[in-house]
C-alpha cells in the first residue's frame, strides 16, 4: 500500500512540476533600426573571463546615424579594457540589424575588416542598450545608456 501511495505522489509531483510554466521564456519584443539611431554612452563593458569595466557616462560615445553608419568616439584620456568598444574595426563602420525567431541581433560591420563578423543580440528599451555577445560562453556584454 505504501508502495502504490508513494507512485501516485511521485506522478502528481511531476505532474504538477511539469505544468508549471514560468513567463521567463517569452522572447523579447522586436527593436525596430530607428529605435536605435543616435548616441549611446557605454557604461559597462564585461569581457567574461577578461574581467569587466564600468565607464561614466560619455567618456566612451556610440552614434548610430540614420544612413546606417555607426560613429565611436572615446573622450581623452580614457583607457578602455577592450579595443572593440573603442572601434578598433577601423572608422568606417556600418551596422544592420535583423529579426530571426523573436531575436533581434545587430552585426558591426568594418570596411578595414569586411571578414571580421561582429554580431551580438540586442536588448533595447527607450533608455538603455544591451549587446550580448553571449556572455555565458565567455563572450562579451555592453551595456549602453542614453
Amino acid at each position: 500500500m505504501k508502495t502504490i501511495i508513494l507512485s501516485i505522489s511521485i506522478i502528481l509531483s511531476s505532474v504538477l512540476f511539469i505544468s508549471c510554466s514560468s513567463n521567463d521564456d517569452e522572447p523579447t519584443p522586436p527593436v525596430e533600426e530607428n529605435q536605435i539611431i543616435g548616441e549611446w554612452s557605454l557604461v559597462r563593458a564585461d569581457l567574461g573571463m577578461a574581467g569587466h569595466k564600468n565607464y561614466e557616462s560619455g567618456d566612451i560615445l556610440w552614434n548610430y546615424t540614420p544612413s546606417g553608419s555607426l560613429e565611436i568616439t572615446v573622450r581623452e584620456g580614457v583607457e578602455p579594457i577592450d579595443p572593440f568598444s573603442t572601434g578598433f574595426l577601423g572608422e568606417n563602420l556600418s551596422y544592420t540589424i535583423t529579426e530571426m525567431d523573436g531575436e533581434t541581433t545587430i552585426r558591426i560591420i568594418s570596411e578595414e575588416y569586411p571578414t571580421l563578423l561582429n554580431t551580438m543580440r540586442v536588448v533595447l528599451d527607450e533608455n538603455h542598450l544591451l549587446l550580448d555577445g553571449n556572455l555565458a560562453s565567455d563572450g562579451a556584454q555592453y551595456k549602453f545608456e542614453r
